[in-house]
């Protein structure tokens, strides 16, 4: 059959879209497949579709999908209101079934058969391909464990089936470029992928522009039970509870073998004091550690009871002689409506205790339906059911406050820590936090925002123009 995916995924690496192209190509079928990468997450790149696809790029998504027997797209819950709006825009001109698979679908699917005629819940490398098949042979292609559908008006919701424990049964990521498109720089086209576009968006992101990248996935699954996680959700759906599913050294390896042949370059990403100092001498450049929160009480409403500061920082020191040639980066949560100011203020004691340079990637709080916070922000009255705005929501756009300021600040290398810390005092806190200085802080982050569009927009690599002739 002819298959089309579309990835809305701001991420060029999209694995989940690449592994089932791999499968279903390794099973004899013809698949097209889109990448709508998002450049505001990627690179410094000012194209953002949080609002809805522009007319000319639908224009270009419905010329590669006239040929397909079906679309599927993959998405989390972000990607829910354009993942909307482009089925319901391929729907106007084609009659194919559209078919959704990912996180959002899987912990809502009666939500998503509302746009979509099925919906895979759950792991999909098994499940699509038999639905296919199905499909393809005049079967009943809601005989599939997996799959969801509606039949005369109701929703058949089949069995899940087991999930995957042997990973090395999966080939390696699809990078095609045959029958692959990306989105151009403009956010308004398309453009054939080629071997040179494949190296220029890996060294576009994520993690900087000037470094390649290849985001490989070594399991699935997580031995941890955060509360504003959906892992748990998809072992739930599945209802299991296995956890941590690992891949084997071999296969992890020989994909890496596969790029490394192919690109020249691979960048894996693991941590601990041993583990560290062999990657490091490998040619590890880039690790990124979750710290989440320094207070006590916000790592117990988010499961992380073991993520303690005193554990930050022994990793920060084991870190310490590898930071001038490997980027840190600490990640943290903010703008939690349950937490108060001076649990606040003691994860800010906590990171202006680590030692630099590092990066400092800050994220709001979103609520994503299937997670324990979700369901205690509705109990609270803090989201509504019907409510999506929070879904649409940047996860990098944090409010426009004092506090949240001081993390920024905290996180510029050059500003002296001594500054913050009296930033941080009381009576300044108390001063910033007024209603006045937050519409201040809001029109210095516009500010911001302004500048970088000018002096922080990365050229265009050569590879990238978007004014070659498509066919």
């Amino acid at each position: 059959m002819k298959v089309c995916l579309i990835s809305p995924y701001s991420d060029f690496t999209s694995n989940a879209v690449r592994l089932l192209s791999a499968t279903l190509r390794q099973k004899g079928h013809e698949v097209t497949s889109i990448f709508l990468v998002d450049m505001s997450f990627e690179g410094g790149y000012l194209i953002d579709f949080s609002g809805g696809y522009p007319v000319e790029l639908l224009g270009e998504i419905l010329e590669k999908t006239q040929d397909a027997d079906i679309i599927g797209l993959s998405l989390l819950t972000q990607y829910y209101s354009r993942s909307i709006q482009l089925t319901q825009y391929l729907r106007k001109y084609l009659s194919v079934p559209i078919i959704w698979g990912g996180v959002h679908p899987t912990v809502r699917p009666d939500d998503c058969l509302q746009y979509a005629d099925y919906v895979c819940v759950g792991e999909g490398e098994h499940a699509f391909p038999e639905f296919l098949d199905a499909l393809e042979n005049g079967d009943d292609p809601l005989s599939v464990r997996n799959i969801w559908g509606k039949r005369d008006g109701e929703v058949v919701r089949n069995a899940s089936r087991p999930l995957l424990r042997d990973l090395d049964s999966l080939p390696y990521p699809d990078y095609g470029p045959d029958g692959h498109w990306v989105v151009s720089m403009d956010g308004r086209r398309l453009l054939p992928v080629t071997e040179n576009l494949n190296r220029d968006y890996l060294y576009l992101g994520p993690v900087h522009e000037k470094l390649f990248t290849y985001q490989i996935l070594t399991s699935r699954g997580c031995p941890h039970r955060c509360s504003f996680c959906g892992n748990l959700a998809m072992h739930t759906a599945a209802g299991e509870r296995i956890g941590y599913r690992p891949r084997s050294i071999e296969h992890v390896i020989g994909e890496l073998e596969h790029i490394h042949n192919r690109y020249g370059n691979a960048t894996p990403v693991l941590i601990k004091e041993e583990k560290v100092r062999l990657l490091v001498d490998a040619g590890l450049r880039w690790l990124e550690i979750g710290i989440q929160s320094g207070s006590p009480r916000t790592l117990e409403l988010f499961n992380r009871q073991w993520s303690t500061p005193a554990r930050v920082l022994k990793s920060a020191e084991i870190l310490k002689p590898y930071q001038k040639t490997c980027l840190i980066i600490y990640d943290l949560i903010l703008d939690n409506p349950w937490e108060p100011l001076e649990d606040m203020l003691d994860t800010l004691k906590l990171i202006l205790k680590l030692p630099r340079p590092y990066h400092l990637q800050s994220f709001q709080l979103i609520f994503y339906p299937g997670t324990e916070l979700y369901d205690r922000a509705l109990q609270d009255g803090i989201i509504k059911t019907d409510d999506t705005k929070h879904f649409r929501e940047n996860m990098q756009q944090k409010k426009a406050c004092y506090i949240n300021f001081l993390f920024s600040l905290a996180g510029v290398r050059f500003v002296p820590r001594w500054v913050i810390k009296i930033m941080s005092w009381p009576l300044p806190v108390k001063i910033g936090n007024r209603p006045f200085f937050n519409r201040i802080f809001e029109g210095i982050y516009s500010v911001g925002r302004w500048l970088k569009t000018i002096f922080f927009r990365h050229p265009t690599p050569k590879n990238l123009v978007v004014d070659v002739d498509v066919p």
